[in-house]
């Protein structure tokens, strides 16, 4: 018998009976409108562990719902899909399978009865690939935790799979049978537009560029309303980050019988919130703000064209979530350390509190209730920032602030100077001061009030050997923006020497676009894709189009990486430019040319 990884839920579903023997009757097969063949199956839907069915849809001679029960070796794997594709993974390389899909008709035979009519068998067989290298290492196990579960969608969060040969790991996300993201390296993923009150299944796929794959399954529920919209709609329109007074609609673009303009009228209740907004993109949402917690609400888009549609929603707001004052002391305070200390916070809803330090003083999250600062400025003023977050529904902060001085510091020697130069980029030099004593010393180097680097020694090395190696100290900031930078002598008598210096690091420009290619081309259409750019200082990124030299997006307000023209001439030539836009200026230009049909 194969060994097959199967993902678990669906062994579970071929357990579970929908339906009792008094409540369901079998018929005889009806004759279908169409002739069934074996199953095509693509070479590009076949991998080493997982095979992609897609098959034609099955009408009954009745018109009634069809869905198909799916079997694998015998094995029903999948009873009731209702699309007409189905994706088989956790499967073993270089194996023969064959399975068969099974079309179902139901309809009312009565009010107590329903009659299942079982239509023709769609049998189909494949082969998984052969591993190039069966013995290379598989990635690791990893844990999956759904996060932000709401009536209409959820969190995939996960740690990162690992591999002994170091090879890249990409990730594929399947729900129930589909996939919904590929080949994609975060390990974060928002599964949105789901149905409330449901149960969902599904897996994440860790695929290492040796081949070797590791699936695991997870599974959660959608929350359930007790004021679902029963109106009917034209299209659908979700609620998303219910708070006790904010949340989000969306929706996507409904489609009308022609491509003219759709405004969209938002009520809110009998409240008309928005009016005649414009909007032309495929996912569209607005923001419902003042609400009232624990309160009932529903309202309605109205999509106008030369025609209306109507999308209605509903949702609950959740009670308000409150967090107690706390107090913070600080304590042993030298010249360059100090204890922050406070006392605890409790949330409204019993979650747990966590604490982070905001500010020049900075901290990770963390639930302990005390923070040690060190490398401090001597007789310097600090603002001390602890930002207390809870919330199991939503999150909720609350912040308290307490400032003190540091001690002071050694005495300063005004008589000793070693003058600061900026050499391009981030790199900053300065000679090497005399000891008072002819001893040996420090450095400490600042960055207005933040130490940057504590205790350098009194000889560094400098930039590509240049000088020799004990005449020039030197350090290096790597991101951009003005600096106010002193650097600090202390001497082994106590006695310190401070020099000042200010400058600017300006931003490098975005890298061109690449891969820039045109598709869809109609006569007055055309589609231009390309990959995203990037900084190596990692800011963001945004893009202008041109067609023909004519600016067709606004500067600094284009994120996507394509664009469709509307409106075109037929037969007509056409040249299009592509630049990436940052802080940091703009990239090359890139151009590409088509013609309309």
């Amino acid at each position: 018998m194969k060994q097959m990884h199967l993902f678990l839920s669906f062994f579970f579903l071929a357990l579970v009976i929908s339906c009792s023997k008094d409540d369901e009757t079998i018929n005889e097969p009806l004759e279908l409108e169409q002739e069934l063949n074996n199953l095509p199956i693509a070479p590009e839907n076949i991998s080493h562990t997982i095979i992609a069915l897609n098959w034609e849809a099955v009408k009954s001679d009745n018109n009634a719902k069809v869905t198909y029960d799916i079997y694998l070796e015998g094995v029903k794997i999948k009873e009731g899909n209702e699309d007409t594709d189905f994706t088989l993974t956790g499967l073993e390389s270089d194996t023969d399978y064959t399975g068969e899909i099974i079309a179902n008709s139901s309809s009312e035979k009565s009010k107590s009865k329903t009659s299942k009519v079982r239509l023709d068998k769609i049998p189909f067989s494949a082969k998984t690939k052969k591993y190039k290298n069966a013995n290379a290492p598989e990635p690791s196990d990893f844990l999956i935790e759904v996060t932000n579960i709401t009536l209409v969608s959820a969190t995939l969060q996960w740690e990162a799979a690992t591999i002994t040969d170091n090879s890249e790991i990409r990730y594929d996300v399947y729900l129930e049978g589909d996939k919904v993201s590929e080949n994609s390296t975060s390990t974060r993923f928002l599964l949105p537009l789901l149905n409330s009150n449901t149960e969902y299944t599904g897996e994440i796929i860790a695929i290492s560029s040796n081949e070797k794959t590791k699936n695991i399954g997870f599974s959660f529920k959608t929350k359930e309303s007790n004021n679902l919209s029963t109106e009917p709609s034209d299209f659908t329109v979700d609620i998303e980050f219910v708070r006790d007074d904010f949340a989000r609609a969306l929706w996507k673009r409904p489609n009308f019988d022609n491509d003219a303009e759709i405004l969209y009228d938002v009520y809110l209740g009998d409240e008309k919130v928005l009016e005649n907004n414009t909007d032309a993109r495929q996912l569209l949402n607005i923001q419902l703000r003042d609400l009232k917690p624990n309160t009932s609400y529903s309202g309605k888009v109205v999509a106008k064209n030369t025609t209306t549609k109507t999308g209605h929603f509903s949702f609950i707001t959740p009670e308000t979530i409150t967090l107690s004052d706390f107090t913070m002391s600080i304590d042993d305070i030298t010249s360059n350390s100090a204890r922050i200390n406070w006392t605890s916070s409790v949330a409204s809803d019993n979650s747990e509190v966590s604490y982070k330090l905001l500010g020049i003083i900075a901290s990770d999250s963390s639930t302990e209730t005390f923070f040690k600062a060190n490398d401090l400025r001597p007789s310097t003023r600090y603002v001390i920032t602890i930002q207390a977050t809870a919330g199991n529904v939503y999150q909720v902060n609350q912040f308290i602030q307490k400032e003190f001085t540091t001690a002071a510091s050694p005495v300063e020697n005004p008589n000793i100077s070693f003058p600061l130069s900026h050499v391009g980029g981030g790199v900053i030099e300065w000679v090497p001061p005399i000891a008072p004593d002819g001893q040996g010393f420090i450095y400490n180097v600042y960055e207005g009030l933040e130490l940057k680097e504590a205790n350098l020694p009194g000889t560094t090395n400098m930039l590509n050997n240049i000088v020799p190696v004990d005449e020039f100290g030197q350090f290096t900031f790597e991101s951009y923006g003005n600096y106010d930078i002193e650097v600090e002598a202390v001497f082994s008598d106590g006695s310190i020497a401070i020099e000042k210096l200010n400058f600017r690091i300006d931003p490098p420009p975005p890298y061109p676009v690449e891969n820039l290619s045109v598709e869809n081309i109609t006569g007055t259409t055309a589609t231009i894709n390309w990959l995203p750019s990037y900084t190596p200082n990692g800011g963001t990124i945004y893009y202008n189009v041109y067609l023909d030299g004519n600016p067709v997006t606004n500067m600094y307000t284009y994120f996507e990486t394509s664009y469709t023209f509307e409106n075109l001439t037929p037969n007509t030539f056409y040249n299009v430019t592509v630049e990436a836009l940052s802080d940091g200026g703009s990239s090359d230009p890139v151009d590409i040319s088509f013609s309309t049909l």
